[in-house]
Formats: structure tokens, C-alpha cells, sequence
């Protein structure tokens, strides 16, 4: 239900006492505020303003030389590698080419084992020919044994055979025969013993060989994978020295942008696309903040050396301008009077 006013002497005495109390605590808790006030609130304000500036500034000198230290040691880091780089690409090239030879030279002597082990075959098969041969000349041999028993009795009565001497003259031949089939053999069985253990000798030293040859490629591995670990860890050194340079372009800008903000809040200049992002700009504006700032504290050394009497009476209204709100300073209408 909408209140209306009443004539006071409608009014009950309670409720003139309570009307007259609650007027008195709205007149006491009013709150003047006059253009002094604003003005020390104001430089309050551009005193904060111009502390966090300060700090702002602070913290961009020290980021920009620990950026700038970074991005030396970092450059410094990465000739580094580039001249270890440059320096061990040679000795890689003249690895790769050692370990082509190598290779080559394991393949031919791989080659000459394979020639060597199909000779060995043939003269296995020439022995066991051989063998053979000796074989069926025992059994030949035993075979015409049991003429022996005849031929000693022919040589005993050689008054009864007329061709004796033929006899004689054919055993001899297969003895002679059986003699030196039997030194072959035994020359081939040395053959073959001989090259046999040269075989195994040359089979030694290959395996010397490879192993060793193994052992060099597996050193030549270890350090391929150690450039390799090297390589990764320069590509993780750029690409982390690529962000901080984008993280320092950001912060620079946010601090630069920061400040033309200032400035412009400050000095009520408007900054135009035309001016240049530079660090003497930059310094300028810095400058003139602190000009700015060294005026307003002067002033407001004056006002508070000055007592300020305030009075509450109606006044005519005079045309103002509030700088706190707006940073293009409107007239405005206000009854407060200092």
C-alpha cells in the first residue's frame, strides 16, 4: 500500500518524534563531497597509478635483460652445437666410410670362405674317389693273393716254367703299383690335413675380424645416437627459446599497451596509429606521466597547506568537469560548493 504525507498535526506525537529522528540520522550520515575531495581522491589515484607504473616499469627492465640473457646464452649454446656439429660431421662421413669397407672387405672374405669350403668339398670327393680306388686295389690285391703260395713255387722251380722272369717282372710292376698308390693316398690325406687346418685358421681370423668390425659398428651406433640425442635436444633448446621470445614480444606489448593507456588517461592526448611502438616512445610517455605526476603533487601540496572550510547551504548550480569517470573532461551539473 502506497504511503501519502500527512499534515503534521494529523501527526501523533510517536510519529513526529520517529519522522523527526529519522530525518536527523539522514541529515548526519550525508556525506558532502566537493571538488577538493574529488581532486585528493583523484591524486590518490594517479599516486597508485604511478606506483604500479613504476613497478611496472621495474619489471620490464628486469624481464627485458633476463630475456636478453637468455637469448645470448641460447645463441651462444646453439653455435655451439652447430660448430660440434660441423666438427664431428666428418669424422660420421669418414665412419660411414670405414664401416662400408669393412663391410665390403667382410664380404668378399665371406666369399672367399664359400670358394675355399666348396674346394675342400672336391677334394673330399677326389679322397673318397681315391679311397675307393685303394679299396678295390686291397681287394684286388687280396684277390691275386692266393696265387702268392703259386708264385713261390714257380720262383722254386723255375727249371719247369719257361716265362718265369715275366712273372717276376709283372709282380714287381704291381708292387711298384701298390707302393705308390699307397704314398698318393697318404700324400693326399696330408693335403688335406694341411688345408684343412688352414681352413680352420682362416675361419679364426674371420671371426676375429667380424667381431671386431661389430664392436667398431656398435661404437658407431652409440655415437650416431648420441648426435642424434644431441640434435633433439637443440631442436628442444630453439623451440623453447622460440616461445620465450614469443612470451617476451607478448609481455613487452601488454606493458606497451599499458603504458600508451596511462599516458593517454594522463595526458588526455589521444595516441594515433601513426606513432611508432618504440622504446623511446615509450620512454617519453614515461616521462611525461612523471612531469604530469610531479604537477599534481605540487598542487596537492599547495591545497593541503591551505585549511578547507566546508559549509552545507544551498547554492545555485555551476558547470563542472568530472575527470575520475570520463577521460574527456564534460561539463556537468553540480550544486557542491568548496
Amino acid at each position: 500500500m502506497k504511503r501519502t504525507l500527512r499534515p503534521l498535526d494529523v501527526m501523533s506525537a510517536r510519529e513526529r518524534e520517529q519522522m523527526y529522528s529519522r530525518t536527523h540520522s539522514e541529515v548526519h550520515s550525508y556525506q558532502f563531497e566537493s571538488q577538493t575531495i574529488r581532486l585528493l581522491k583523484k591524486e590518490k589515484k594517479e599516486r597508485a597509478i604511478s606506483q604500479e607504473l613504476a613497478n611496472k616499469l621495474v619489471l620490464y627492465k628486469e624481464k627485458s635483460f633476463e630475456l636478453e640473457e637468455k637469448y645470448r646464452q641460447m645463441a651462444f649454446r646453439q653455435e655451439q652445437i652447430k660448430q660440434n656439429i660441423e666438427s664431428k660431421k666428418n669424422s660420421i662421413q669418414n665412419y660411414d666410410n670405414k664401416a662400408k669397407h669393412e663391410l665390403d672387405k667382410l664380404k668378399k672374405e665371406e666369399e672367399l670362405i664359400k670358394v675355399k669350403e666348396e674346394d675342400i668339398k672336391k677334394k673330399k670327393a677326389d679322397k673318397s674317389q681315391i679311397t675307393e680306388q685303394l679299396q678295390e686295389i686291397e681287394k684286388k690285391i687280396d684277390e691275386y693273393s692266393k696265387y702268392k703260395k703259386l708264385l713261390e713255387d714257380v720262383v722254386n722251380s723255375t727249371e719247369d716254367y719257361e716265362d718265369i722272369p715275366q712273372l717276376m717282372s709283372r709282380y714287381w710292376t704291381l708292387k711298384k703299383s701298390v707302393e705308390d698308390l699307397n704314398f698318393k693316398c697318404r700324400k693326399i690325406e696330408e693335403d688335406q690335413e694341411k688345408e684343412k687346418q688352414r681352413h680352420l685358421s682362416t675361419c679364426k681370423n674371420l671371426k676375429e675380424s667380424i667381431a671386431m668390425n661389430t664392436s667398431y659398428l656398435h661404437n658407431l651406433e652409440n655415437e650416431v645416437e648420441e648426435l642424434n640425442t644431441k640434435i633433439s635436444i637443440l631442436q628442444a633448446n630453439q623451440e623453447e627459446s622460440r616461445r620465450n621470445e614469443i612470451m617476451y614480444k607478448g609481455m613487452t606489448g601488454k606493458i606497451a599497451l599499458s603504458i600508451k593507456n596511462i599516458y593517454s588517461s594522463v595526458v588526455k592526448h589521444k595516441i594515433s596509429e601513426d606513432d611508432k611502438d618504440s622504446n623511446s616512445l615509450l620512454l617519453e610517455m614515461l616521462e611525461k606521466i612523471k612531469h604530469r605526476y610531479e604537477d599534481l603533487k605540487a598542487i596537492t601540496a599547495s591545497i593541503q597547506e591551505e585549511p578547507v572550510v566546508v559549509k552545507k547551504q544551498e547554492v545555485p548550480q555551476t558547470e563542472t568537469f568530472d575527470t575520475d569517470k570520463n577521460p574527456n573532461p564534460q561539463p556537468s551539473r553540480n550544486t557542491d560548493k568548496v
